[in-house]
């Protein structure tokens, strides 16, 4: 597989966020990013600037998704960042309107759609610093029902954790608690205290097994029936995240890779740091397949037999999913902040404000 860059566009702003879709109902997907001085920038598949929303002057803006909420075949911008609004935005008569709003305490720190009630309807999971998680009609943003944490809530996923047939929701706290809720109404089913604040959480939902991390540098693998105890494995630097994939056999997977720090304090070129941090490949006996160090990760996604991977010092990484083995790279100029795939075609974001589309050629 060998890397082709079809264009790059500068947005003028450090970019946090980036999502693929048809915003505008016209049949062709655009690139939607967030930036750090508070802005929502629309660009066409071909790299041009054709919207951009002033949001929060000076504010940046965290996260993104595209979802069509309404099922008219275009899909609303949501959006949350620093000044704890929850967007939502709609494209009507050749213009973008907000659909709805609502005001978090602090900033908000993600979000997400899923039928986590088996009502066969879509629901909008969002949580805050503020330490509240919300999950919200995502019509009109009526709170279906809610839960608070001692502290700011880092993370949220959906999963069938413990086999009952019924989606729990699971949420990890800067309280250092993992909670887990009953998908319909909210109720607390069980709950773990750890020594520091959870970054991040997986399911191995046919094992029933929940994987969690965070700032105390531990993996740790518990039974998702109660939250017993099965293992943990002990990392060098913050378990920064955990993405869960399903391989071509069925059989699931994880990645888990960790985080450094020590560029932030550190007066040297970060192109000749040397970084700790790993990227680990699990299988759902929680063997581990491989493991891969040096690579302080951002963000990562997985398109099958390859990850994609964006890293601190810039660098796109193509690596095969069954080895472990880099297939090619190049370096992006910054800090790549966020990745997404569609077809072919690579985004990323960087630290210094561009969108830039690469190929993925796989002959």
């Amino acid at each position: 597989m060998k890397l082709k860059k079809i264009w790059e566009t500068n947005i003028g702003s450090q970019i946090f966020d980036v999502k693929v879709g048809d915003f505008d109902g016209d049949g062709s997907s655009e690139i939607v990013v967030c930036t750090e001085d508070g802005r929502i920038v629309i660009v066409s598949i071909d790299g041009e600037i054709v919207h951009e929303l002033f949001i929060s002057e000076n504010k940046p803006i965290w996260r993104l998704e595209l979802y069509d909420i309404t099922r008219d075949g275009k899909m609303e911008i949501i959006s949350g960042g620093m000044d704890g609004l929850l967007n939502i935005f709609r494209w009507n008569n050749d213009t973008i309107e907000l659909f709805w709003s609502q005001s978090f305490q602090n900033s908000v720190s993600g979000l997400f759609f899923d039928d986590i009630n088996d009502d066969s309807k879509t629901e909008l999971v969002a949580y805050s610093l503020d330490k509240s998680l919300r999950v919200l009609n995502p019509l009109n943003g009526e709170l279906m029902w809610g839960q608070l944490f001692e502290d700011g809530v880092g993370v949220v996923k959906a999963y069938d954790c413990d086999g009952d047939g019924d989606i729990e929701v699971i949420g990890g706290g800067n309280d250092g608690t993992l909670r887990v809720f009953n998908g319909k109404d909210g109720e607390l089913k069980w709950f773990k205290k750890f020594t520091n604040n959870i970054r991040c959480l997986s399911c191995f939902q046919d094992k029933k097994i929940v994987i969690c991390g965070g700032d105390d540098k531990e993996i740790y693998f518990l039974n998702g029936i109660n939250g017993g105890f099965i293992k943990s494995i002990a990392m060098d630097e913050f378990v920064w995240e955990i993405v869960l994939y399903t391989i071509e056999s069925k059989r699931e997977n994880v990645l888990v890779y960790s985080y450094s720090f020590d560029y932030l304090n550190n007066d040297a070129d970060i192109r000749d740091l040397k970084f700790k941090s790993k990227l680990i490949s699990f299988n759902s006996d929680l063997e581990i397949n491989w493991e891969i160090e040096g690579f302080n990760i951002e963000d990562l996604k997985i398109s099958f037999p390859y990850i994609i991977a964006g890293t601190t010092k810039g660098n796109m990484l193509f690596i095969n999913e069954s080895t472990g083995n880099i297939i090619d790279r190049d370096n992006c100029g910054s800090t790549i902040n966020n990745v997404e795939i569609r077809s072919q075609n690579v985004y990323c974001v960087t630290k210094k404000g561009k969108v830039i589309c690469f190929n993925l050629n796989r002959d």
